[in-house]
């Protein structure tokens, strides 16, 4: 597992919090509210991902190449997600719901690993949930396709 770090308004945020804790209570979420989360990414994700981001260090001023970082491309994916969900079917969601709690499981050993804590066997934390989210795009999407008319 990698880390990285990105912000994402807080209407991502809450749709999160709600996939993660569904009994707890509503509150009001705002837009114009950026929260910042350190999430780990699979190898996977993170392969794919630096394809499309900047290496690590500063960008010279004349480079051609990508001027995004990892996580700046982990905002747009998330991002992309909630908009996706907010357009979807109650079917949808709930097959992407069956679909993230697999691949929270299937890495939960590997988050464990790299948060450093022992996280219940049971309970899913809002960082494996984000990743779980970046691992789903990255894996069922073609990035090329999405990056080409994001950036």
């Amino acid at each position: 597992m990698k880390w990285t770090m990105f912000r994402v308004n807080d209407s991502v945020h809450y749709l999160v919090e709600r996939l993660t804790n569904p009994t707890a209570p509503e509150r009001e979420h705002a837009a114009s509210l950026h929260k910042s989360i350190n999430c780990p990414i699979t190898v996977k994700s993170a392969e794919a991902l630096s394809v499309y981001s900047s290496p690590c260090g500063p960008i010279p001023k004349n480079s051609s190449g990508p001027t995004y970082t990892k996580g700046d491309l982990c905002a747009m994916l998330v991002t992309a997600y909630w908009k996706a969900w907010n357009k979807s079917d109650s079917g949808w969601q709930a097959n992407e719901i069956k679909e993230l709690k697999k691949i929270c499981i299937e890495y939960v050993h590997e988050i464990r690993r790299s948060v450093g804590t022992n996280v219940g066997a049971f309970k899913i934390t809002k960082q494996m949930m984000f990743s779980a989210i970046l691992h789903r795009v990255i894996s069922t999407q073609d990035l090329k396709t999405f990056f080409e008319k994001t950036l």
